[in-house]
């Protein structure tokens, strides 16, 4: 499945030309997001200061505007009555029918690029090359990778991690 994600920016000084993010989700990898998702629930449940969960993963392919984009989401587009690049606009998110190709001049170069694993979705987050401009994606609900992987996530009641005690993390 290819998914097309809004990408933001951090620097107002700075235009990374990070606007868009292009992923291939795989039946194998939605399936793993789903185990660490449940990995995420779990110790979420047994500690109550838990976010996210973060992995090095460099595959989304990111890219800035350019002039053919708009034309070539609404060839791919099914509905007549709202193109892709108004669903992506509205929603910061799209399921493509196949995969977009972006010239390769628009793809920008990123660095330290990980996966945000959350307990309800994924999203991404690194830096453009040589700069310290940071972007992150829109993320990716649950259901999505559910669909992907065709099966639920599934939180395992076996205690994979012994925490201490809260009065331990008392300043």
């Amino acid at each position: 499945m290819h998914i097309l994600l809004k990408v933001w920016q951090h620097d107002e000084y700075y235009d990374g030309n990070c606007d868009y993010a292009l992923v291939t989700i795989t039946p194998d990898f939605a399936g793993w997001a789903l185990e660490m998702i449940g990995l995420a629930c779990q110790i979420a449940a047994e500690h109550h200061s838990f976010y996210q969960m973060e992995f090095f993963n460099n595959s989304p392919q990111v890219f800035g505007w350019y002039e053919g984009l708009e034309d070539e989401l609404r060839r791919m587009s099914n509905d007549t009555s709202q193109s892709l690049f108004a669903q992506l606009e509205e929603q910061e998110l799209v399921i493509l029918p196949d995969s977009l190709h972006v010239p390769e001049d628009y793809y920008e170069r990123v660095d330290v690029v990980t996966l945000q694993v959350r307990t309800d979705e994924i999203a991404w987050y690194g830096y453009v090359k040589h700069t310290h401009v940071t972007w992150d994606t829109r993320a990716i609900p649950v259901t999505v990778l559910e669909e992907v992987a065709g099966k639920k996530v599934q939180s395992t009641s076996e205690r994979l991690f012994e925490w201490p005690d809260d009065d331990y993390m008392e300043l």
